[in-house]
């Protein structure tokens, strides 16, 4: 296990983004920060990322000076972000092998097992699907 890397999902950055105040997901990502982890995420990260702002805001949750600061902030995190053709192949056959709604999740899954480190979600389901096989996929559950 590459213990100096950690994928991470949309869902993650999101809630990094614009739930300052979650103390869980703060003390885990200060962790990483000390501890050298380089944060990587599939390429489509960004798009999903700013297409949850989008929906949020159109719900009036988000006004849309706090989604910009919320973009520039995504824009200055510490990501590497990976566009590697051969992912798609993974993706689609992690997508088939776990039944998942669609591809998007099993990329993050393709690109962990790549490189052969953590994922980590707040997406209980597609972790509860995933954990069953893979040993390597955590779940950051949202605080009580």
């Amino acid at each position: 296990m590459n213990n100096s890397l950690v994928c991470v999902d949309a869902s993650v950055i999101v809630d990094r983004l614009i739930a300052p105040d979650d103390l869980q997901l703060l003390a885990l990502w200060q962790a990483w920060i000390e501890n050298d982890r380089q944060l990587v995420a599939p390429l489509l990260m960004r798009y999903e990322v700013v297409n949850v702002l989008y929906q949020i805001s159109k719900k009036s949750q988000l006004s849309r000076e706090t989604v910009n600061e919320a973009i520039q902030a995504l824009n200055k995190m510490p990501l590497q972000l990976y566009s590697d053709p051969e992912m798609h192949s993974s993706a689609f056959t992690l997508a088939k092998e776990l039944a998942l709604g669609a591809t998007y999740d099993a990329h993050y899954l393709a690109l962990a097992s790549t490189l052969d480190c953590e994922f980590w979600t707040r997406d209980a389901r597609l972790a509860r699907s995933a954990q069953a096989k893979y040993k390597w996929v955590r779940l950051l559950e949202y605080a009580v």
